[in-house]
């Protein structure tokens, strides 16, 4: 039994110990360690039904303890108002740390925004911003999380996911630099790179983001609507770096066509359409009318699609507006089968198997003929 088949028996309202009864059978193929062992305490296992699970690895009689009920009902079980059984991966330490150094930069770029909590992603803005923008951000969030399971929906907490929308160059270099100090404070660098330092890097762009923070240029956009598009495309963009980034708080997985992708469909379930492209450092010509499903069909035509691995090798340093249509729709494809698509990302998140490898395990085709369907999707 592998860990994606636990989380999808909990998913579907199996307990953990009807989940040790099937494992006490077939035996277990994944490793207790930490990450897996905090994994499973959010799915509710008891210390004691964790050494049954240990005792199955080693090959020995796990023993009945617990074996009938739900334990998840009980005192070990039992979970805080508002908790989730499935998701948040980090415990209350790391989401409030990360909550202190965003407040903390906050109040040091003396920027007096606005704060609204919702309920996966905190919102700072001006005043003038603030109620269209909470409103938009509500009604999308609670159209991903009726969508998708609870690793996905679950995968970020409003005190360690921001979205920042800063207005005026004076408030951006302000901010850039308390940004900084206040990670800085707690031992947390951003090492400077050929491009120069953080700051130098960042003052010239319409934003950025870490996978925790979305900084954004309000005012640098072209319209409400491009604003609009951008912070729906962020939710997005933070909730899947959540769900799919190995266990480190501040790692960035390499999966871009994966997070880009995601961000995308969900600007695409807010707004209606794709075009969000995230920010580069270096010069590239991300402009373009066609609308993605063109992009898309045109590459299929012109034989720049072959095949449905070399799509997960894309990165954000290099991506062209026609890659970052790829994205989109692949990941657009996938995500009609919602279950799926979560036990795929899990495998990934669990670095049990590559975004092609995860694909084919979580839903059962081969290559060809995932290839064949995302033709047939594109030309829909």
């Amino acid at each position: 039994m592998r860990l994606s088949e636990v989380n999808r028996m909990i998913r579907a309202d199996q307990t953990p110990a009807q989940v040790i009864e099937a494992a006490a059978t077939r035996g277990i193929d994944f490793e207790l360690n930490r990450s897996t062992l905090r994994r499973l305490d959010q799915w509710g296992f008891t210390e004691e039904q964790i050494e049954q699970l240990r005792r199955i690895s080693a090959g020995e009689d796990p023993g009945d303890a617990e074996m009938e009920g739900d334990p998840a009902e009980g005192e070990a079980g039992e979970r805080e108002a508002g908790d989730y059984a499935v998701g948040y991966r980090d415990g209350d330490g790391t989401h409030d740390a990360e909550k202190r150094r965003i407040e903390r930069a906050i109040e040091a770029a003396h920027l007096g925004y606005e704060r609204i909590e919702l309920s996966r992603v905190t919102l700072y803005c001006e005043r003038r911003r603030a109620r269209g923008l909470a409103e938009l951000l509500a009604a999308t969030e609670r159209a991903v999380i009726d969508r998708f399971p609870a690793s996905i929906a679950n995968a970020i907490d409003p005190r360690s996911a921001h979205i920042v929308v800063i207005d005026g160059e004076s408030e951006w270099a302000r901010w850039l630099a308390a940004f900084q100090d206040s990670y800085e404070q707690d031992g947390i660098t951003y090492p400077p790179t050929p491009e120069g330092d953080f700051k130098t890097r960042m003052a010239n762009s319409p934003g950025y983001t870490t996978g925790i923070v979305s900084a954004v240029r309000g005012d640098l956009m072209s319209s409400e609507e491009q604003l609009q598009r951008s912070v729906t495309y962020h939710l997005g963009h933070l909730m899947m770096t959540g769900a799919s980034r190995p266990d480190g708080f501040l790692q960035r997985p390499a999966h871009d066509t994966l997070v880009t992708g995601f961000g995308n469909l969900t600007e695409t379930i807010a707004m209606g359409s794709p075009s969000v492209m995230v920010y580069s450092y270096s010069e590239r010509d991300l402009d373009g009318d066609e609308s993605w499903d063109q992009r898309v069909r045109g590459r299929f035509s012109d034989g720049k699609i072959t095949g449905v691995t070399d799509v997960w090798t894309f990165s954000t340093d290099t991506m062209e507006p026609g890659q970052y249509a790829e994205a989109w729709s692949i990941v657009s494809l996938l995500c009609q089968a919602p279950e799926k698509f979560a036990e795929a990302v899990l495998l990934v998140q669990q670095e049990e198997a590559s975004m092609p490898e995860a694909v084919r395990t979580a839903y059962e085709l081969d290559d060809a003929r995932l290839l064949q369907g995302w033709r047939q999707w594109a030309g829909r």
